[in-house]
């Protein structure tokens, strides 16, 4: 019996215990990654728990979009790049003017906005001021101002004003990894984006950006931003 003959006398209830099996295993995999508080963590549960029961094309239908969901959840320990060089100092790379080129893209990839920036980085002790002036490709012009502090532990925590709460940071290596809630302007409303944001000090003045905005666990865009130091 050739395959395709063997799979078409094959009934969808003949697939139920391979599709457990897969979704089962891949929900464990996908549950491992995420805070037991997040959202998404709690979705997986669910669907993991009714899922299971359901007939052949709603297991399928589940799988498919779990994959697709949840893959990016998992997140990259900055340690991983302790090794890299040159070694990322803050407030040596942040220090004086910087310019910057970037674009921000949808989910789909398509560029949506581009933009410069201007920044002027100022530091005393271990607090540091980013003032940064934007100007996007249609013409809006946006300002923010970022104060950074060096923890006792070698982290950092940001503000601004439109941050909500505090920015976490760590430096290992030549990366730094951002993690924060921005509040963005849409349609007439203030929407609250999670930010994992990572930087990598390619030379002494060239810096690489790659920032991905969530809400509700769910990847809505990406940031990308190449600065230099004048």
């Amino acid at each position: 019996m050739n395959p395709s003959t063997r799979t078409e006398s094959m009934t969808p209830g003949a697939f139920r215990p391979v599709l457990n099996r897969v979704l089962n295993t891949t929900l464990q995999r996908m549950l491992l990654r995420l805070g037991p508080d997040s959202l998404l963590h709690r979705l997986a549960n669910c669907v993991r728990s009714r899922s299971l029961r359901r007939p052949v094309k709603r297991q399928v239908a589940a799988l498919a979009f779990l994959m697709a969901v949840l893959p990016g959840c998992a997140s990259i320990d900055p340690a991983t790049y302790q090794a890299e060089k040159p070694v990322l100092s803050l407030n040596q790379f942040f220090n004086g003017t910087l310019s910057g080129w970037g674009m921000f893209q949808d989910r789909s990839g398509k560029v949506l906005r581009r933009f410069t920036v201007t920044i002027k980085a100022s530091w005393q002790g271990d607090t540091g001021t980013l003032d940064e002036d934007f100007i996007w490709s249609d013409g809006e012009r946006q300002k923010r101002v970022w104060t950074l502090r060096r923890q006792a532990d070698g982290s950092y925590t940001g503000t601004a004003s439109d941050v909500v709460g505090q920015a976490l940071g760590q430096v290992a290596g030549n990366a730094l990894h951002w993690t924060y809630t921005m509040e963005i302007p849409i349609g007439g409303r203030n929407w609250h984006f999670t930010f994992d944001d990572w930087m990598f000090l390619i030379d002494e003045k060239v810096l690489l950006n790659r920032a991905t905005m969530s809400k509700f666990g769910i990847r809505a865009g990406e940031v990308t931003l190449t600065l230099i130091r004048q």
